[in-house]
């Protein structure tokens, strides 16, 4: 018979440090803990570092998960260097001193002399051409995360306006350049958007997946969600199958129905079922966050093989809020098919616009709201 999958889900009530050691103990110890073997001098873990936002607000994986991970290491007898980063958004790759105090990153390093708290990007960048990708096949990527001998994935359990979910699988797209963070969102085919994330996770696939779920962010993320309390933190040795359970946390009855599961799954980088997946620590009929926000959504009433077709026309469109509106031009900056413009207020050009909605995630007062369309509004009826 075929091994399954290992994930390992333990309960964890608070950010309070002891205890999110020992559920991150927990966890880690029934997929084996650390390798003591071949292990490299240098780790590094990949945050979810998406914007300069406070703990609080469930944006960004918390400083006390990083920093009992760095424990661990630790007492597992890893003497190496250890490297915290992510790559933000764009716009705030210039802000790496306030990213990384407001996220609580410097805190989260500040006791162990032999860790480090940055950007990805500061190592510079490598430029890849790769054949066998399905859409990035030449593609920009941090050199740091490209060369990492070990990568230790610590995602944040979240909604995403476009994906559905983002957990390990989509923490990966933070690894590449705004260029190709930007061709990635070309187009009106969440197909095509799901296949670059895959193509951008398999560059240097992590070696173990965390998942940051003791507060989620429920509704609209991944920035202008709502925190959401689920008590949960996850760990395996592969990314996919800690996403399709973090989507059975969320509410979803199979898994399969998000593209991006779905298109992992066929493309064979881990699980293809739930029942190819053995849940570990917890009773799987008691995983589900009850009453859990998806992001607004009706598309996922199409069968998923019509979701990448109908997408144009049942994706949620950005808006702009006139009364929140600071008028920054971050949406302009960030619009992959510059379908923006001040005037004085943004302007949207729906004619080129991919609804991709690169502006309302990166809006710093949330001014930039998604809504349904007509054809959604009719799904719901």
């Amino acid at each position: 018979m075929t091994d399954k999958f290992l994930v390992s889900v333990s309960r964890c009530s608070s950010y309070e440090a002891d205890e999110v050691y020992n559920a991150l103990a927990d966890a880690l110890g029934k997929i084996g803990g650390w390798p003591k073997a071949n292990m490299p001098d240098e780790l590094l873990f990949k945050t979810n570092l998406l914007a300069p936002k406070p703990p609080d607000k469930a944006v960004t994986t918390h400083p006390s998960v990083v920093s009992a991970l760095i424990k661990l290491a630790r007492n597992s007898g890893f003497s190496g260097k250890i490297t915290v980063a992510d790559s933000p958004g764009h716009l705030h790759t210039d802000k790496k001193e306030e990213l990384l105090k407001i996220t609580g990153m410097f805190d989260a390093v500040k006791d162990d002399g032999n860790a480090v708290a940055t950007i990805l990007s500061d190592a510079g960048f490598v430029t890849l051409k790769r054949p066998s990708n399905i859409i990035l096949k030449d593609l920009t990527v941090s050199k740091r995360y490209y060369e990492a001998p070990y990568v230790v994935n610590m995602a944040k359990l979240k909604t995403h306006v476009e994906t559905e979910i983002t957990a390990c699988i989509k923490n990966c797209f933070g690894i590449a350049d705004t260029n190709t963070r930007k061709k990635a969102h070309l187009s009106t085919s969440i197909n095509r958007l799901c296949n670059a994330i895959i193509d951008l996770y398999s560059i240097n696939p992590p070696k173990i997946n965390i998942l940051d779920g003791i507060y989620a962010m429920e509704g609209n993320g991944p920035t202008h969600g709502k925190p959401r309390f689920a008590g949960l933190l996850m760990a395996s040795e592969n990314a996919l199958a800690v996403d399709f359970v973090a989507a059975k946390a969320m509410g979803y009855k199979d898994p399969l129905d998000i593209p991006l599961i779905n298109l992992a799954a066929k493309r064979g980088i881990g699980p293809s079922s739930m029942s190819d997946i053995t849940i570990i620590g917890i009773d799987p009929d008691n995983l589900e966050i009850k009453g859990f926000a998806k992001r607004a959504s009706s598309s996922r009433m199409l069968p998923t093989w019509l979701r990448g077709w109908a997408h144009r026309w049942v994706a949620l469109s950005p808006h702009l809020q006139e009364v929140n509106c600071i008028r920054c031009g971050v949406c302009v900056k960030v619009c992959p098919k510059s379908a923006i413009k001040m005037n004085p207020l943004p302007e949207i050009d729906r004619r080129i616009c991919v609804k991709c909605l690169c502006c309302h995630e990166m809006c710093p007062t949330g001014a930039m709201e998604v809504r349904e369309n007509f054809i959604m509004k009719l799904l719901r009826m």
